[in-house]
């Protein structure tokens, strides 16, 4: 996926979103852009942080009762107590991406590969909500409190952790 942007300053354009399967060649691959236009502040560092929002964000075909009382979705509610938990489906998706970012929404819905719609979702989510993305078949180690070192605490507000992917064939 390709998000070409412009601008200057602390305002920016998010432009085109482009995609090619395997084997496509470069002329195909224009064909398959579908332009939107967002426009977003990007903050430059000389407004205060803002706190860390303290949401779980998760995405599941459904949102059936077993699956959020058992297994690795519960296990982050229990692990970070006090934190919102979050689940969006692939019936809500579409809407919160219409209501949320109307500009940009037909690119989102015209994207057919599951795989980089759901990694476009989750990008815009956290853009817009805060917060901390987990991937459904991921189990918390320890709470998210942890993850930041306490000297860093207050000056950081983006983390990107490494899943652990060891109990998969093959590792990629």
């Amino acid at each position: 996926m390709l998000v070409s942007e412009s601008g200057n300053g602390s305002q920016f354009e998010r432009a085109a979103i482009c995609w090619s399967p395997p084997g496509d060649t470069p002329q195909f691959a224009a064909a398959k852009c579908h332009h939107a236009h967002y426009t977003y502040t990007y903050r430059d560092g000389s407004l205060p942080l803002q706190p860390f929002p303290s949401k779980i964000w998760q995405s599941r075909k459904d949102d059936s009762e077993p699956e959020r009382t058992a297994g690795f979705p519960h296990q982050w509610r229990i692990v970070n107590p006090g934190w919102r938990y979050e689940r969006i489906t692939d019936t809500n998706n579409d809407a919160y991406v219409q209501s949320s970012f109307a500009r940009i929404a037909e690119v989102f819905t015209k994207l057919n590969d599951p795989v980089m719609k759901a990694d476009y979702l989750r990008y815009l989510i956290l853009l817009r909500e805060g917060g901390v993305w987990a991937d459904i078949d991921v189990s918390p180690s320890q709470p998210i409190s942890e993850w930041i070192p306490k000297q860093y605490r207050g000056s950081v507000n983006l983390v990107i952790g490494i899943e652990n992917d060891h109990h998969k064939e093959p590792i990629w």
